[in-house]
């Protein structure tokens, strides 16, 4: 795997900075980092270290001061659909659910959200809103037995999560904006796919190790590297 230390230099930057707003002040963050005199390997190692202290000093009831995080189930059913997604979501960053039960959740949300759509052509009547409606709680019921299994272990990876997130969406921005062809798009998702089945059998039932972290850490380097690539050409 070939990294360029001008790349990863911003690549680390941006792992750092996407999980200021979740795992206390600023500086905290960045106290003993300089990305510019580490080299590719230093990057990936230094990043793995920062999720694991950043990890053990997550407060794992954290999700339940974030307005995000917490089971809404809002009378509004637009506005209950869309928070359940936010959910899902802020629950993956805060490391507060393992990732494969985030992308389950994220399926079946969408799976709700498709139906929703055919059945509202004509507008939704008392029966379909209420089949929606029971659908989401039982989504959001299951998304809380996810969180107490997950507050059992020491194997979440905030920092690669929140990653993980960020190319979705930046691979669904440039579709719409017409950077990435449908080809680039499914390449880029098929990568995606093989950094979650990676860290899923680097996890397999057991805590990760320092090195496994670092191993997931140079993934995630590489994937941003070549997004960040395509979104420009």
């Amino acid at each position: 795997m070939k990294l360029t230390l001008t790349n990863t230099t911003v690549i680390f930057a941006f792992l750092i900075t996407t999980l200021t707003s979740t795992a206390g002040p600023r500086g905290a963050i960045k106290k003993g980092l300089n990305p510019h005199k580490a080299n590719p390997a230093e990057l990936a190692r230094r990043a793995a270290t920062k999720e694991e202290e950043i990890l053990y000093k997550i407060d794992s009831k954290a999700w339940q001061k974030d307005p995000e995080a917490r089971d809404y189930r809002s009378e509004n059913l637009r506005e209950y659909t869309t928070h359940t997604y936010k959910r899902i979501v802020k629950l993956l960053i805060l490391g507060a659910i393992e990732e494969a039960d985030g992308n389950s959740f994220k399926t079946q949300h969408n799976n709700i959200v498709t139906t929703a759509k055919a059945a509202n052509t004509d507008g939704l009547d008392a029966t379909e809103r209420q089949s929606i409606r029971t659908q989401l709680n039982t989504l959001n019921t299951e998304i809380n037995s996810a969180i107490t299994k997950a507050e059992q272990g020491t194997d979440r990876t905030p920092l690669v999560n929140r990653a993980q997130h960020r190319f979705e969406e930046r691979i669904k921005f440039g579709i719409k904006s017409g950077r990435l062809s449908t080809l680039e798009a499914s390449s880029l998702r098929r990568k995606v796919i093989k950094l979650e089945k990676l860290e899923e059998r680097l996890k397999a039932g057991k805590d990760l190790s320092s090195t496994e972290r670092e191993r997931l850490m140079e993934e995630v380097l590489e994937l941003h590297r070549d997004l960040t690539k395509a979104l420009r050409s």
